[in-house]
């Protein structure tokens, strides 16, 4: 799992709401491999987990959104909480932050 200088570099990119770079995955894939003496392929696989999140992110939140919606139409319905626009955008955002969340924690080993 992620220590130290790797952790450092995930919290930066969390503090500017962003995803890892290509450059910072690959140091986080190396300092955690090197922490928990997991093997290349490992962490290669990790990298590539965490790159394709980052790299659809935009079209797996709006997947997942179509998809809640299509579960509980209610929801943007008049009178529902995802009805007004700034809502559903505030709900889209919410969504993006889960995703990157998720890509620190397979670019760290916690998946």
């Amino acid at each position: 799992k992620a220590e130290g200088v790797a952790v450092d570099t995930i919290r930066a990119a969390d503090y500017a709401f962003r995803f890892l770079s290509d450059r910072e995955l690959r140091f986080v894939s190396r300092q955690v491999a090197a922490q928990d003496g997991k093997e290349a392929e490992g962490a290669e696989l990790r990298q590539t987990a965490a790159r394709v999140m980052r790299d659809f992110a935009d079209s797996s939140v709006e997947a997942a959104s179509a998809k809640v919606l299509e579960e509980f139409p209610a929801l943007a319905e008049e009178g529902g909480p995802l009805h007004e626009a700034l809502n559903r955008s505030a709900f889209d955002t919410e969504l993006k932050k889960l995703l990157r969340v998720s890509h620190y924690a397979t670019a760290a080993g916690y998946s």
